[in-house]
């Protein structure tokens, strides 16, 4: 005869009268319906225990609805929705919402999963302009929070299909950071993407006098990178829309300094083309030539250096002043000289390059 203890006993009790006396069962219970896509238990489970679904079922913060984003297909989602659950639900611990979850993802062709369930939630009225706070550091180590939508991380991840897909759904192209003032027009110029480019242009994104916390232009961002030099197309398309090829950031440097201190040579071609001047100095009396040779970018310096010479040749092919001649009544001929043009004099003294000392003036440090 097999001898059953108490403690047997209890373990054959109802699993339901267990879930009853241990609420962390029913959340297990619900946890493990998402991850196996069990639709049948999971609106079995909600029906009796419908407040579950605003609790966090995991160690991570996430809530049913994140955690079917995560792991479940979009027919789970889906039901999760149609019982309640909040399209936009925030997880407090990193401050993702599932929208910008996904904008991190790589949507393409072979994760249709993830664009589906972007679809899903956008059906379900989510707000695709909802950011996410994120940490960031100064330059001088303060530390603050700051927005972005999921559409700034779909540019940033270069997710360019879910980035159309938030563009149709009626994403703020135009949407700036609180603090830096930056948009996703500036995340696309700094990263070269020309195809995220045309996206936010195409859809209404402003080009013109966009200026992020510094002062800085599209252009500035763009001639911040080196790796921009292979993609022409987009600083030609910034100049053709208006962007001031001389504009100065509140360093007072110009694109053309930074595309030169920044090793851009074709792009200094475009700029010079656009007919930026050279003779610009920064904060600390430095021109563009100067930037170039003091980061050592000597192929920008050359190009400049020549362009430089090849201006102080055409200013001065001036056509000489015939010295008047007067007959005199002897019919001698006499030459009198003529005076010094001084407007002559100083237009060829200051075609001489001149560099100021990084004291002689003032500005905010770099």
């Amino acid at each position: 005869m097999c001898y059953v203890s108490r403690y047997d006993r209890r373990i054959s009790t109802s699993f339901a009268i267990d879930v009853i006396r241990w609420p962390g069962l029913r959340v297990a219970r619900l946890r493990r319906a998402i991850m196996n896509d069990d639709t049948n238990k999971i609106c079995h489970i909600l029906d009796s225990e419908r407040h579950i679904l605003f609790k966090d079922v995991d160690h991570d913060g996430n809530s049913p609805l994140m955690l079917a984003v995560r792991y479940a297909s979009p027919v789970t989602i889906r039901v999760l929705l149609s019982l309640g659950a909040h399209p936009d639900a925030l997880n407090l611990s990193n401050h993702q919402t599932s929208l910008t979850y996904l904008a991190e993802l790589k949507c393409d062709d072979d994760n249709e999963r993830s664009y589906e369930i972007a679809k899903t939630l956008l059906e379900a009225d989510a707000d695709v302009d909802k950011p996410r706070y994120t940490e960031y550091t100064d330059e001088h180590g303060n530390v603050y929070l700051d927005e972005e939508t999921p559409l700034m991380i779909a540019i940033k991840n270069n997710n360019l299909r879910l980035a159309k897909l938030f563009c149709k759904n009626g994403a703020n192209v135009n949407f700036a950071r609180e603090r830096t003032k930056i948009r996703p027009i500036h995340i696309a110029v700094a990263q070269g993407n020309s195809a995220m480019f045309d996206l936010l242009v195409n859809c209404g994104a402003k080009v013109k006098n966009v200026l992020t916390v510094d002062d800085n232009s599209l252009l500035h961002w763009f001639c911040f990178y080196r790796q921009n030099d292979n993609q022409l197309a987009i600083v030609k398309s910034l100049l053709e829309q208006g962007c001031d090829v001389d504009a100065g950031n509140s360093h007072r440097r110009t694109p053309l300094m930074l595309a030169a201190r920044h090793g851009l040579i074709e792009t200094i071609r475009i700029l010079l083309h656009a007919g930026a001047k050279m003779d610009i100095t920064d904060y600390k009396g430095y021109r563009a030539i100067d930037l170039a040779k003091q980061q050592n970018q000597m192929d920008c310096y050359q190009l400049l250096k020549q362009n430089s010479s090849n201006k102080d040749l055409t200013s001065r092919r001036r056509p000489v002043a015939r010295q008047p001649i007067i007959h005199t009544t002897s019919e001698q001929k006499r030459v009198v000289p003529q005076k010094a043009d001084s407007h002559q004099k100083l237009s060829q003294d200051s075609a001489r390059p001149i560099i100021h000392t990084a004291g002689s003036r003032n500005g905010t440090l770099s």
